[in-house]
């Protein structure tokens, strides 16, 4: 914003882009910071005696982080979509951003058009470590690198834990280990239980996928006939329903922390220690039971 240091005039400018501010002024740093902006003076053109100074008077720095929703999209032929695209179906951020990128968001869209230009947003909290914030300085930090390759040193440190590896695990750890704009606190121990759970998941997969090849199975080209299924069976299909049905409702309404704990007890219990322990011998290759493919 610039205004005529004439006092008789006082006249305001506020200024849009660059270009015109290089075409009132005649130049424009390529800096827009101060203090370079501060320098840039023209003749007012209104009294034509002052001089169109900038006001040394700053908006919130979250301003610029607010006008995302413009200053991030492109204008084709010559039209804004903004309309197009907004409101914004999700925004994800820390706690700290209720006062900042939250609210400068929503407040440069109620002034500028009247209406909001997100629908949702998702809160998480900090890592602690120890139940204490991680902090570089303090060398509490540690990289995701560090848990997806199991070189973190309190994994390194135990023989049991040896074999924790992979970005599944880290994935699945930190959706369910805290509630949404709480803290996680990270423990060695829960991270290690978490991977227990992975590597359940990876072994039924495994364990079909190698019935499937030794029978010559494909799955996707075999019609269930309800008739012929077993109790076990329905109760089997039933649960698997279930589960689809609760975890999309949890997705869908972003309660994504209990989505693990329902992934493990359907994978875990339900399938694992359940279904595949009572049906191993028809699931063998040489079983004559026929029933096998249904189940």
């Amino acid at each position: 914003v610039w205004i005529c240091d004439n006092e008789d005039c006082g006249d305001i400018t506020v200024i849009g882009s660059a270009k015109e501010l290089k075409d009132l002024a005649g130049e424009c740093p390529e800096d827009l910071h101060r203090p370079w902006i501060d320098k840039v003076t023209w003749k007012c053109k209104k009294c034509n005696i002052g001089t169109k100074k900038r006001i040394p008077d700053i908006l919130d720095v979250w301003l610029d982080s607010g006008s995302v929703m413009w200053a991030s999209q492109e204008i084709y032929d010559g039209e804004s979509h903004y309309d197009t695209w907004v409101p914004a179906d999700f925004i994800l951020e820390g706690k700290d951003q209720i006062r900042g990128w939250f609210n400068s968001l929503l407040c440069s869209a109620m002034v500028s058009t009247g209406k909001k230009n997100y629908e949702s947003c998702y809160m998480h909290g900090w890592v602690l470590r120890d139940k204490v914030k991680m902090s570089k300085s303090k060398g509490t930090a540690f990289l995701p690198e560090d848990l997806i390759n199991g070189t973190l040193d309190q994994i390194k440190s135990k023989k049991s834990y040896s074999q924790i590896k992979g970005i599944e695990t880290f994935r699945f750890y930190c959706i369910g280990a805290t509630q949404p704009g709480r803290d996680l606190n990270f423990s060695a121990k829960e991270y290690a239980d978490t991977y227990k759970v992975i590597n359940t998941i990876w072994n039924v997969y495994v364990y079909a996928n190698e019935k499937f090849g030794l029978a010559n199975f494909d799955p996707s080209k075999v019609k269930i006939d309800e008739k012929k299924l077993s109790k076990l069976d329905k109760w089997m299909l039933s649960r698997t329903h279930s589960a689809i049905e609760k975890i999309t409702e949890l997705a869908d309404k972003y309660e994504l922390p209990w989505i693990p704990g329902e992934l493990r007890d359907f994978i875990v219990s339900d399938i694992s220690r359940w279904y595949i322990m009572l049906n191993r011998e028809k699931l063998d290759i040489y079983s004559d039971d026929p029933n096998k493919l249904q189940i």
